[in-house]
Parts: C-alpha cells; sequence; structure tokens
C-alpha cells in the first residue's frame, strides 16, 4: 500500500489568452509531488530515490507521448525534503512557492533544481529552510 502526498498546482493563463483551448493555457498546468524523507506515517522515499525517479519519468514521459507533447499537458515532478511527519512542512512551503515562481517550462533542468529538494540534489536540497515545525 502506497500513499502519495500530492499538491496540484494549476494557475490561470494570463487574461489575454481566452481560449481554452489554446497552447498558452496548457502550459500553467504543474503538479509537483512533495514526499518526507522520514515521514513514519505512510510513504518515505527514504533508500527509494531511484524508484521515485523512475517513476517520475514515467509520468514525464507519459505527459510527453505522441500528440499530448504538442498540446501541452504540462509538467509533472517529484521532490522529497528532510521533514519527518506527515503534515505541511517549512521545506513543502519553500518548495511550492519555488514551483509556482519559477514558471519553468516542462523539460526545464530548473525543475531539479527546487530549493529543498533532496530527490534531485544532495541534502539540504540548496539553501533550504532548517526543519522548522509549522506554527512554532
Amino acid at each position: 500500500f502506497f500513499f502519495f502526498f500530492f499538491f496540484l498546482m494549476i494557475r490561470r493563463p494570463p487574461r489575454s489568452t481566452l481560449s481554452s483551448s489554446s497552447a498558452a493555457s496548457d502550459v500553467y498546468k504543474r503538479q509537483v509531488q512533495i514526499l518526507h524523507e522520514y515521514d513514519t506515517c505512510c510513504f518515505s522515499p527514504l533508500t527509494r530515490h531511484d524508484q521515485m525517479l523512475n517513476y517520475e519519468a514515467n509520468v514525464r514521459a507519459e505527459l510527453m507521448a505522441g500528440d499530448r507533447s504538442e498540446a501541452g499537458h504540462g509538467w509533472f515532478t517529484s521532490t522529497a525534503n528532510e521533514h519527518h511527519k506527515h503534515e505541511v512542512s517549512a521545506q513543502d512551503k519553500t518548495l511550492i512557492v519555488a514551483a509556482l515562481k519559477g514558471r519553468y517550462s516542462p523539460g526545464s533542468q530548473e525543475w531539479e533544481r527546487l530549493e529543498c529538494d533532496i530527490l534531485h540534489q544532495p541534502a539540504p536540497g540548496g539553501a533550504c529552510a532548517p526543519n522548522i515545525e509549522p506554527g512554532l
């Protein structure tokens, strides 16, 4: 039994893009999966980084397959941070902000360098905030 913790982020296209079928509206779809390396509740990517990266590659390949790549079906990335509880953490918020601010295109190497992501880069994932419990 696996439990995946998903944040689905879909931003609206610019107001100048009125057609819902336009390619410009599709490039604003992003999914970021955030996992906690030491989560004892449900699913921890600890010792499974290769499996998670393979999963991410499979989802990305599916999004870019055949006629989908030209239709702009968005982008998916898996991330992990050093948090240990099944709750929103400071690192989660940092990852979310980085993904929203970045406006990276599908396939951009910037997706592999999101702040606090230890799935694609060594811990602590750049200049990541300390492991602060939410609300403290």
